[in-house]
């Protein structure tokens, strides 16, 4: 379990209950099935149940430059900052659609298993909550560092 490597500084006296949850593989590729199930999450919200999700918005892994401080690229940036833009204003359906941003999407989720997390915790949003940004970057120029809660 990779959080829980995490939830050990967050919570070093194991004093909250952890169950990990997986993709569900049998569903399609599109990304609203994976929304409308996650929204059947946001009850436990209501229980103060805590819910974490990991994953990259960016996520090109073929290429990755290994070189210290290298720049991201620049397709990898505007999506990023596509994300951004709309996990602010509360424009969830552009991100559920998110080839809809063209080459910058292609580029920056070649494949969506590492970004649909993403959308698993935006479905929990109520409405007019807010989506607080607590880091940001772009590491070996195609991996997202995006940390965001609501």
């Amino acid at each position: 379990m990779v959080l829980g490597q995490y939830l050990k500084y967050m919570y070093p006296n194991a004093n909250v209950p952890v169950v990990q949850l997986s993709l569900d593989g049998s569903m399609s590729a599109r990304e609203r099935e994976h929304y409308e199930l996650a929204k059947q999450l946001r009850p436990l919200r209501d229980e103060n149940i805590l819910i974490l999700s990991s994953g990259n918005v960016v996520h090109n892994l073929r290429t990755i430059r290994w070189q210290e401080g290298a720049e991201p690229y620049p397709l990898a940036t505007q999506f990023n900052h596509f994300f951004i833009s709309k996990i602010q204003a509360n424009h969830q359906d552009s991100l559920i659609e998110w080839e809809g941003f063209g080459e910058a999407a292609k580029l920056s989720i070649p494949t969506p298993e590492h970004y649909w997390p993403a959308l698993y915790t935006l479905a929990l949003q109520a409405k007019g909550e807010q989506v607080k940004i607590y880091s940001d970057g772009i590491g070996m120029s195609s991996i997202s560092m995006l940390g965001f809660s609501i």
